[in-house]
Order: structure tokens, then C-alpha cells, then sequence
């Protein structure tokens, strides 16, 4: 079914959010006839990746990946049956959530960083937050402030949803992300409808963002919990903008879903959790 079907189907009794929809469909119709331009990494090299590139989580779900490598990562509630469905309901309906790299980094320091930890610091007057990261861990606690009254920390929020280097259920059940490249004119149209810019008021994100959470949403403080590292793309993003993938440890060695994947994805490198490039 084309998009803009899909898109009309599913907002029957929400005619603003269709608008704003059908308005991003253009931006996406357009940025489809651009052609990112091929990788020029080998086997072997360590993946580099510029400020502001997303990454995106999935499960490895064939029908899903068929989407996602026709037309793109879309947003659960237009491409399902129907958008009342409550398996499909998210935190920010109509939307696709990704991670939003801060800084200029190799793939192998981000992986790194978010398979750490998220820590908050208490001095008794003042509160901080902080990423530790995986390997900081291994040294122990030594790094919280001698002055700290009490600290708490948490898995990071990435954990949940990308490829993972612990041991635990929660990472084995993401083993695919996808790196998209953001570092071209032709997306640029498609990121102004992202929900987490702060130029959207109340009355533009009440069709993005979840009753039960649009206060917080809105006024929370951005910080490591409520992590600053998100965007929320209005419809989606095309696939011609995916320039790899990330895999785990259970993905990386089975061969023959690896094969499948590049045969979904015939022009994108797949790198491994060591950050390495492991198919060109």
C-alpha cells in the first residue's frame, strides 16, 4: 500500500497529525531520488562517524527489514493495519526515534560509551549527571567525586534498544541497528520535523507525543536520564540514507543472516561491536 494510503488510513480522527504527514511525505518523496555516495571502507577498518549521524534499533524481523529496505525506517502507526492497534502505541506516535550522535567519534567510542552506564551525583546542593562508559567500568568506582553525598546509577537507555556488549537478555534481544547519514543536504528538509527541536509548541506536539507524558516532555530537564541524545523523526526516514549497520555478538555469527542483510542492503558496510567493518 503507498505511504500516503497508509498515512490517510491511519488518521482518520486526527486530521492535523495527517496534515503535518502528508506535508513530511513530500520532504520524503523528494530526498528518495538522492543517492548517497558509496563507503569506501574495507574489511578490517575501524568506522568513523561524523556529529549528528542517527542510529536506529531494530529486531532482525524479515517482513520488518522488507520495509525498512523498500521504502525505509516508518513509523509503527502508519505502516500497521491500524494505529489503534495497542502493540503499536509508542511514547511518540507517528514518529522514528533515534539516537543522535553528539560529537565527531569512532563507532568503536560510541559503542563503548553508551554499553556503559548512567550515573547521578548529589553533593547535597547540587545534582549531575553522567555517561560512564564500558570500559571506565572496568577500573571501578573511582571515578565518583570524593564530595558526593549519594549517586545512583542505571543502564543506559541505548542498551535497550542497540546492540549491546553485555551479557544480559536485553542485549541479546537487539542485535541490528541501522547508521543513517545525516551529513547531506537532502535529508536536511526531512530532520526539520524532528519533535525533540525546541521551536515546536504545545499545540504542534500534542499529535507527537503522548498525553501522559507532553508536560514532561516539554519542560523536563534534558540531561543523561532524560537523555539528550534522541531526535524523533515525524514519519521516518527513506532507506537511501542508510549507510550501514551494526550488529551483535548472536548476529555476527550467523552467516547466513548476514548474507540476507546484505543482500537487503546491497551498498551499506556492516560493523561489528569492536566498531570494525566485518562485510564492505
Amino acid at each position: 500500500m503507498p505511504i500516503e494510503e497508509m498515512i490517510r488510513q491511519n488518521t482518520k480522527h486526527k486530521r492535523k497529525a495527517r496534515k503535518i504527514l502528508l506535508e513530511q511525505l513530500k520532504n520524503w518523496e523528494k530526498a528518495k531520488t538522492f543517492t548517497l555516495p558509496k563507503h569506501k571502507y574495507k574489511v578490517g577498518d575501524y568506522v568513523y562517524l561524523k556529529k549528528g549521524t542517527f542510529l536506529h534499533g531494530t529486531p532482525f524481523e524479515k517482513d520488518v527489514l522488507s520495509v525498512i529496505s523498500s521504502e525505509g525506517l516508518l513509523s509503527s502507526e502508519v505502516i500497521s493495519k491500524t494505529a489503534d492497534q495497542k502493540k503499536y502505541i509508542q511514547k511518540y506516535p507517528f514518529c522514528v526515534c533515534v539516537w543522535n550522535l553528539q560529537k565527531d567519534m569512532f563507532l568503536k567510542d560510541y559503542i563503548d560509551l553508551y554499553c556503559g552506564i548512567t550515573m547521578e551525583y548529589n553533593d547535597g546542593k547540587n545534582i549531575k549527571t553522567e555517561l560512564i562508559s564500558y570500559s571506565r567500568l572496568k577500573e571501578g568506582f573511582d571515578f565518583i567525586p570524593k564530595n558526593t553525598f549519594s549517586w545512583k546509577a542505571e543502564q543506559t537507555k541505548e542498551i535497550r534498544f542497540m546492540p549491546s556488549k553485555t551479557n544480559l537478555e536485553i542485549g541479546k534481544s537487539r542485535q541490528l541497528a541501522f547508521i543513517i547519514n545525516t551529513d547531506n543536504d537532502a535529508i536536511k528538509p526531512i530532520l526539520e520535523y524532528d519533535i525533540f527541536s525546541s521551536k515546536y509548541d504545545k499545540s504542534f506536539l500534542k499529535n507527537f507525543v503522548l498525553p501522559n507524558v507532553l508536560n514532561y516532555f516539554m519542560h523536563g530537564k534534558r540531561n543523561d536520564f532524560f537523555t539528550n541524545r534522541e531526535s524523533a523523526i515525524i514519519l521516518g526516514i527513506p532507506h537511501n540514507f542508510i549507510e550501514g549497520m551494526l550488529v551483535g555478538k548472536e548476529l555476527e555469527k550467523d552467516k547466513s543472516k548476514l548474507k540476507e542483510l546484505k543482500e537487503m542492503f546491497p551498498n551499506c558496510y556492516i560493523a561489528n561491536l569492536n566498531g570494525q567493518v566485518i562485510k564492505r
